[in-house]
Formats: structure tokens, sequence, C-alpha cells
């Protein structure tokens, strides 16, 4: 579901990388009724990223409404996953931002039992290549905010299945941990 994007192959996310996103959990009940985890905290999330790449941020409202045809729609059981995408628009001239969203099935909804160990997956470290507050003096480097430039993390991601991980966590020079390559950390 798409607002202001027709698939212009000139689309500067496409062609350039230029934008942000954030994603979110999608539940669907019983009922079939699909719902957004969190979805304030994630729009939040998202207003911040495009404040940093300054790009216009819509109305939370019309993400909502976005949001809501998405799932209105939604009709597969289980859980999904909800990508929020904002691009700077065309590239060759000042078509204003894109907003669009995607929806990804996960499979069948799964509540662990209670004496079950929570999942766990395989990852390994692998270094930035920079301090942990490389970015401090930097902020247009942009450190911190979810662009839709995520080669570096394609990459990394790459060497850790090479590696016979699921996952690979970034790791700074100066010795902390910093970030997974398209998951969180939480310590």
């Amino acid at each position: 579901i798409c607002s202001g994007f027709s698939c212009q192959a000139t689309n500067l996310g496409l062609t350039r990388g230029d934008g942000c996103f954030d994603s979110a959990r999608v539940t669907t009940d019983p009922m079939g009724t699909a719902r957004v985890v969190d979805l304030p905290d994630h729009l939040a999330r998202l207003a911040r990223s495009a404040r940093a790449v300054a790009i216009a941020y819509p109305p939370d409202a019309q993400w909502a409404a976005l949001v809501d045809a998405a799932l209105s729609r939604w009709s597969i059981p289980g859980e999904a996953t909800l990508k929020l995408v904002l691009t700077r628009g065309r590239e060759w001239r000042d078509s204003g931002p894109t907003a669009l969203i995607t929806l990804t099935h996960r499979g069948p909804a799964r509540t662990p039992a209670a004496d079950e160990p929570a999942p766990t997956i395989r990852a390994v470290t692998l270094s930035s290549g920079r301090p942990a507050r490389a970015f401090a003096d930097a902020p247009w480097l942009l450190g911190g905010v979810k662009t839709l430039a995520y080669a570096v993390n394609v990459a990394a991601l790459r060497e850790a299945r090479a590696r016979g991980a699921a996952d690979a966590i970034f790791t700074s020079t100066d010795g902390y941990a910093l970030e997974g390559t398209t998951s969180a950390l939480l310590v």
C-alpha cells in the first residue's frame, strides 16, 4: 500500500537509499483482527529518523490511516512484519516525500509455554571499524538512524551466515556491543 508512490524507478529511496524506515510486529487475534504492536513508539522512532535525514514527516494520523487500510485487507493468520518506509521522493523533481508500507507474513502465532526457555539464535560479533562515540562529532553520518542504505548491514549478515550464525552483532573498536545487523540489541 502506497501513498504518493507509483513505483517510479527514479525514487531517491531506490536510486540512492535516501530515506528511512521502521519495522513493527503485527499480530492477528483468533477473530482475525490484525494489530501493530507498539505503533506509536515505532512512529516516534520513524519521525526521529526523518528529522535526522531532513525529510518532511507526514502526520501520524496519515500513517495510522495507511496502516489501518493495510490491516483491514490483511487476512493471513499468524504474525507479520510491518515496514514503514519514507523516502525523499523522486530524483528529478521536487515531488515531496514518499510514504509506503509493506506487510510480510512471518508464520503462525506462537505462545511459548510458561516453562519453555526463550528461543535463542546463534550470533557472531563483527567489528564496525569505529569507536562507540564516532558519530557524536559527525551527526551527518547518521549514526543510530534507520536509513534505507543497508548495504553494510546486509554484507555483515552474509558474513555471519557464512560463519554459521543467524545474525551478527556489531562491536566498536573500543569494546562496546552496538547493534545487530537487522535486529535490536537489548541488554
